[in-house]
């Protein structure tokens, strides 16, 4: 039990460093909350930084996820236990210690975590994800939809319950963190003196589907 505090609690505090922000500030002394969608993760950090830095941050969102829960197996935790584990390093990096717990959405480094606990579900992922990105264009809502179909995945490929429970547990946090927006963003435009002229259900159906407060990238700066 020592063991998985001391994992949980690690997790949740490699889980709060994010690479988006240290890049931002180091490339263009930026704050990814502030530009593009608002998310200091992999998709805005490409859109306002470019291909190298969006890769390096990926590369670090995912390890963020797989090692601690890497490390929890080799212990000998629990399932129910490494998946947490799991979490935690999503809980860390969507609201992080570090960041006034205002971070990004957690789908990278979800992933991370999933290829050690369920590694088949997120392999089909991966490969209807990319037909799906080809087809589509939408980053935001195949990510979400593919994702959707993950614990069916698990499922059929008869993944045991707490791995599919698992799964849907990283699936809604991220829903969650997206529901959420970006308070940094609305913060900004509010001092701007700029309002969305919308309803609040048509903006969380945006921050769920597009991960961004309006149909289209607003390109505030």
């Amino acid at each position: 039990m020592l063991y998985f505090i001391a994992l949980a609690l690690f997790a949740y505090l490699v889980g709060s460093i994010n690479p988006a922000f240290i890049i931002g500030e180091k490339l263009k002394g930026v704050d990814l909350r502030t530009v593009g969608s608002g998310n200091p993760g992999v998709s805005n950090t490409f859109r306002t930084l470019g291909k190298g830095p969006a890769t390096i941050v990926g590369c670090f969102d995912v390890a963020k996820g797989l090692l601690p829960v890497l490390a929890g197996r080799l212990l000998g935790l629990e399932t129910y236990q490494y998946i947490f584990v799991g979490l935690a390093a999503v809980i860390g990096h969507s609201w992080p210690v570090f960041y006034g717990f205002s971070g990004g959405r957690g789908m990278a480094t979800s992933f991370g975590a999933i290829f050690i606990i369920a590694p088949l579900p997120l392999i089909i992922f991966l490969v209807t994800l990319g037909v799906s990105l080809y087809l589509f264009k939408s980053a935001g809502l195949t990510m979400l939809i593919n994702f959707l179909f993950m614990p069916l995945w698990a499922f059929l490929l008869g993944e045991e319950q707490t791995v599919i429970i698992g799964i849907l547990s990283f699936l809604w946090l991220t829903i969650f963190r997206r529901i959420l927006g970006s308070r940094y963003k609305s913060n900004l435009m509010v001092t701007r003196g700029q309002k969305l002229h919308q309803p609040p259900w048509q903006t969380v159906s945006y921050r769920i589907c597009f991960d961004r407060d309006t149909r289209h990238a607003d390109g505030l700066h």
